[in-house]
């Protein structure tokens, strides 16, 4: 092949990978965008009043509800944040707690989480049962799925999906030496908060949005970095 041939060569296979990365840039650009307008970012509070710790992805059709509106929907437990997506005569309660701590012997177990939750059951199908281990974000636990009746949901069975997630170790003993104003020292004491998802409804719109809530539970995550150990 003359030098003519192989700089005219040359020259198209440029062309042909600028077109490929221009082809590349425009599609993430549209699925950026299209995903912008599926879904919105909700900042939530710690335990208490306070600026903001954590936030998650959820999709827009999700509603959050009020923790004045929960409270007078008779939940015992007032969550940090509480969303409800609906269906057709029934609705999912996606609620997030979190639990600070002011010293590692006082954190509840992610098995003693998971306990918890079995309790919470009527009547638990075992066969339903599904416990995965999770890590992301700085955290680490597991992933619950079960079946059955459960304690304040009436007699028809409902899907429990749960996230039981404690931060890791080190960055626990990280936040817990930052010292500063009382408002600084009490934000890191929300950081280092472990953390529970739980995704209650029935069977069958459960499994029409599980892909959703499973999706949206991994994108929970702290608003502000943990800072290096000094």
């Amino acid at each position: 092949m003359g030098r003519k041939k192989k700089k005219e060569c040359r020259k198209n296979m440029r062309i042909i990978i600028l077109l490929i990365l221009s082809f590349v840039a425009a599609a993430c650009s549209s699925y950026i965008e299209e995903s912008s307008k599926q879904y919105r970012w909700e900042k939530i509070q710690g335990r208490g009043d306070g600026d903001a710790v954590y936030r998650i992805r959820v999709p827009r059709s999700w509603k959050r509800m009020p923790a004045s509106e929960e409270a007078y929907a008779g939940y015992k437990e007032q969550a940090n944040a509480a969303f409800y997506i609906k269906g057709e005569g029934e609705t999912i309660r996606v609620a997030i707690y979190t639990f600070p701590s002011k010293t590692l012997e006082e954190r509840m177990t992610v098995d003693a989480q998971v306990l918890r939750w079995r309790r919470q059951f009527n009547v638990l199908e075992p066969d339903t049962i599904i416990i995965i281990p999770q890590s992301y974000g700085g955290f680490a636990g597991v992933f619950l799925a079960a079946e059955g009746t459960l304690e304040g949901y009436g007699i028809f069975e409902k899907m429990m999906l749960g996230w039981a997630m404690n931060i890791d170790t080190e960055f626990y003993h990280v936040l817990s030496e930052i010292k500063g104003s009382e408002e600084e020292e009490n934000y890191a004491y929300q950081m280092r908060a472990d953390y529970t998802i739980e995704a209650i409804g029935g069977k069958d719109l459960m499994e029409k949005h599980k892909k959703d809530i499973i999706e949206s539970a991994r994108t929970f995550e702290l608003i502000k970095d943990i800072p290096a150990w000094q």
